[in-house]
């Protein structure tokens, strides 16, 4: 089958214009229209961070930014002009390159075909991850073997992207390796259109520091992008179109399938720190390890991690500190109010198990990038909510032990069975304290960045406040659960004199504020 799809020509980005209206568009004709767009879209978190991603090696790859002076001039047009972009795609060695079935450089593969013709599924990593590929079959994947060009060309650019490790490729000897983004979650200030965004993100060659200081070929300009099965990426173009599997798209009885195998394997420690990615400090001997998504944990509760001013125990993603320079030297303005978008694969550390994907939007004021002592209340607010849920929790032990205990009074909460401990907290787990309370301190804690950058005290003031109330509703959600009869009333009134002691240390009544 002779079959073309030229990424430069055909409709497969998706993407929401700034009155709402969803489109889906060419490459050449969403750069042109960036600043008309709001933002690009998916149903998938991973697809679109491997989205904005690609679009970042693309701009690299027209504009080649060297300096602060390069970007400055970019920013400035407030949208990418035809001239630049046309410039770069017209080129001879590079014009057929975004084809993904051309005959020798089809886009984003090789021209091998490894092993088993895959459904689509397999590209997906939240459907499919290392050795739980699912196979071409007609009975299980009929949705994927559906599935139009367009949304092969979005897959094929995820799966280089976030493919877990593990299994055998295909290849005698060799096993699935991580894609560079699999582990840790990935950050991109949001700006009030795609333009802004992709600008924005877009730091210059000079600015890199620890991760990557030229630029270098992107994959589809290299002739063989994999031949040499290197380790290292030789630059910042290289890591960014990183080619981890071998893919090959073909038809079989007029149905797309893809082949798939091991490709390039990642050094790890010789990718010091990835430019989008937050980092913490583990240990002297481990080092910095990414911020990752937990099952368990809502990512805003770590935000001390994303916001931090570079230090050795945490690392931001590069972005953070670089819209601190623009915001000091006048490029942005101090007033101005962006958003992270952080993005993630919640894994098992060291295996193939997913979880889930996540798409988080997180406030941020330009004005906290530059304000040391605005990240010292943001610890302080986030160490304030850990503690206060955990005075719900004891408070509500306080009732399990009340209910599941002879003699509460006689024993400590470390003293307690280990039977008697589960059963306590399973029937926490149950009301559904814990959750009501962290759901609903999300949303204030948004509002509380917002206001930090405005109003610092009333910031502070309101926090505390809040956090107070919203503990005394977790608790009566607990409290629902306790029953009606003599003894419950008693668990529940010892509970909520504990929880009012505990809550009065931290947060005293002289505090409360009107709404």
């Amino acid at each position: 089958m002779n079959q073309q799809f030229d990424l430069l020509q055909k409709p497969w980005l998706l993407c929401i214009s700034l009155t709402g209206e969803r489109r889906e568009l060419s490459l050449r004709d969403l750069l042109l229209s960036a600043h008309e767009l709001s933002e690009l879209y998916s149903d998938s978190p991973l697809v679109t961070a491997s989205l904005y991603r690609f679009l970042l090696a693309v701009l690299y790859a027209i504009y080649q930014p060297q300096e602060r002076a390069n970007w400055q001039t970019i920013w400035q047009k407030k949208q990418f002009e035809p001239e630049a972009v046309d410039a770069y795609f017209n080129q001879s060695h590079i014009r057929h390159r975004f084809d993904l079935f051309h005959e020798t450089h089809p886009f984003y593969q090789t021209t091998e075909q490894i092993g088993k013709p895959l459904s689509l599924a397999a590209l997906m990593p939240e459907r499919a991850g290392g050795n739980n590929a699912t196979l071409f079959d007609h009975s299980t994947d009929d949705q994927f073997l559906l599935t139009s060009l367009s949304e092969a060309a979005r897959l094929i650019i995820t799966a280089q992207a976030f493919s877990l490790g593990g299994g055998n490729s295909g290849i005698k000897g060799k096993n699935f390796t991580d894609a560079p983004c699999s582990r840790g979650v990935l950050c991109f200030a949001e700006g009030q259109n795609l333009f802004e965004t992709l600008v924005l993100n877009l730091i210059p060659y000079d600015w890199q520091e620890d991760a990557f200081t030229s630029s270098g070929l992107p994959a589809w300009e290299m002739e063989s992008p994999i031949e040499d099965e290197r380790k290292i990426p030789d630059d910042l173009l290289d890591y960014l179109t990183w080619q981890s599997r071998r893919l090959n798209f073909a038809y079989e009885n007029e149905t797309l399938v893809v082949f798939r195998s091991q490709a390039l394997s990642l050094d790890k420690d010789a990718i010091r720190f990835d430019p989008l990615k937050p980092y913490y400090f583990k240990d002297e001997k481990k080092g910095h390890k990414p911020v990752r998504l937990s099952k368990d944990r809502a990512l805003w509760r770590d935000s001390y991690a994303l916001f931090r001013i570079p230090q050795k125990e945490h690392r931001p993603a590069l972005v953070f500190d670089w819209l601190a320079l623009l915001c000091r030297n006048g490029d942005l303005p101090k007033s101005a109010k962006y958003q992270f978008l952080i993005f993630g694969l919640a894994t098992e550390p060291g295996k193939a198990t997913m979880y889930f994907s996540r798409l988080e939007r997180i406030p941020l004021p330009l004005t906290l990038t530059i304000k040391p002592e605005l990240m010292i209340d943001l610890d302080t607010a986030l160490s304030l909510a850990e503690d206060v849920q955990l005075c719900v929790r004891d408070a509500n032990r306080r009732i399990g032990m009340y209910l599941y205990l002879s003699s509460p009074e006689m024993i400590k909460w470390g003293k307690v069975d280990d039977n008697t401990k589960k059963r306590i907290n399973d029937w926490i787990k149950h009301t559904g304290a814990e959750q009501y309370y962290w759901t609903n301190s999300e949303p204030l804690f948004h509002k509380f960045i917002v206001m930090l950058s405005e109003d610092r005290d009333k910031a502070i003031q309101t926090w505390r406040t809040r956090l107070h109330r919203i503990a005394l509703t977790a608790f009566e959600q607990a409290a629902q659960y306790a029953g009606n009869d003599g003894r419950s009333f008693k668990a529940v009134v010892k509970g909520r004199s504990y929880l009012n002691y505990r809550l009065n240390q931290l947060i005293p009544k002289e505090e409360e504020m009107d709404e």
